[in-house]
């Protein structure tokens, strides 16, 4: 049995007049968000008109909480026959998205980016390393007018990690591989309803050269911090100059260069399929952070794969395949993780990892 008890409480009240429910939830994704399709009744602006933009909605499928946050948009629509809304929703994670970072001095000095989120978090939202530990930061100054989501996205980004939606609303900082792997595997022929696949060479390069400077400072050592990695998997001249967007230092200037060849190489194997229901083969509800072993011939995949995003459906039978769950994969490296993440024929075959297990 696939089809999921999905609950939607909205402004404390339950509300079961859906027609279709889709929550996506991505490594890459600080909110997760959902979207409903219903018939509400109800007067224009009465006590009855359940999803008000701002109205906090939980929703949760068998008891697993899957989202918590507030409505964004109320978009209805109607014709001489029928009415219908579709209400978009997004994680607790928006506010800091689209608010902008406040602090009193404007500069944060000796803590790490989770220490850094905790103090820009006025929204109650919650940020969490979760199996990595993260370096101090000396001094990080707030650009005027960033958001908190940009300021740090910037400081993941330099230390290759992921700001990524949980399901309670907060934000989980980490690397993919650090969470554990799902139960089972996604085999062709077996549980796979419906997948495509890309295997390519875009936006990969022969060198990575990141450059950058310290917020202070007028020394060579502050003001031309570059570093230079090198794929090896890359047989032609195809440098990449990159210049660090705000204050850096030479270790997180190296980590991003890492980083930077790390995820291109992963992002050139990748995979979106189809499973029927929301859950692997220990009735886990599928999460971004996880990995997944992948068994396709027809896709010349044979190897783990990170989940770098999830999608769950649920409708109908008669508007197709009522419930299921479309995984966007990609190699583990491309969501930070070390290459002997990367598991499999498939991951030696296209030089991105660690080969047969």
């Amino acid at each position: 049995m696939t089809r999921e008890n999905v609950s939607v409480i909205a402004g404390g009240k339950q509300f079961t007049q859906w027609q279709r429910v889709t929550i996506t939830a991505g490594a890459a994704q600080a909110a997760r968000s959902a979207t409903l399709e219903t018939t509400e009744p109800g007067s224009l602006f009465g006590s009855e008109w359940t999803f008000k933009p701002g109205t906090k909605v939980e929703i949760q499928a068998g008891g697993d909480q899957l989202l918590v946050g507030y409505v964004d948009d109320y978009a209805p629509q109607f014709d001489t026959t029928s009415h219908t809304a579709s209400i978009s929703i997004r994680s607790k994670a928006k506010d800091a998205i689209d608010s902008s970072a406040v602090h009193d001095t404007g500069e944060i000095r000796d803590k790490d980016l989770e220490g850094i989120a905790k103090d820009l978090d006025k929204f109650g939202i919650g940020f969490k390393a979760a199996g990595i530990q993260l370096k101090k930061i000396p001094l990080h100054r707030i650009a005027p007018g960033a958001t908190v989501f940009q300021e740090l996205e910037v400081l993941a980004r330099q230390q290759g990690v992921l700001l990524v939606g949980e399901p309670d609303g907060s934000v989980a900082i980490t690397k993919a591989g650090k969470n554990g792997r799902h139960a089972g595997a996604l085999q062709e022929g077996v549980n796979i309803l419906r997948a495509s696949g890309r295997i390519s060479e875009k936006g990969k390069h022969s060198s990575v050269k990141v450059k950058g400077q310290r917020g202070f400072g007028t020394t060579a050592q502050a003001l031309r911090i570059e570093h230079e990695e090198k794929d090896d998997t890359v047989e032609r001249y195809r440098p990449l100059i990159v210049v660090a967007e705000g204050d850096t230092d030479l270790d997180r200037v190296k980590t991003r260069a890492a980083y930077h060849i790390a995820r291109s190489s992963g992002s050139s194997v990748s995979a979106s399929i189809t499973v029927k229901g929301w859950r692997d083969e220990a009735g886990v509800l599928w999460d971004p952070k996880k990995l997944i072993f992948v068994e396709s011939e027809r896709l010349k995949i044979s190897q783990d794969m990170a989940i770098q995003s999830v999608s769950f459906n649920q409708s109908g039978e008669e508007h197709g395949l009522g419930t299921h769950c479309v995984l966007s994969l990609v190699d583990p490296k491309a969501l930070g993780a070390d290459g002997k993440a990367s598991k499999g024929k498939s991951a030696k075959a296209w030089k991105t990892g660690g080969g047969d297990e």
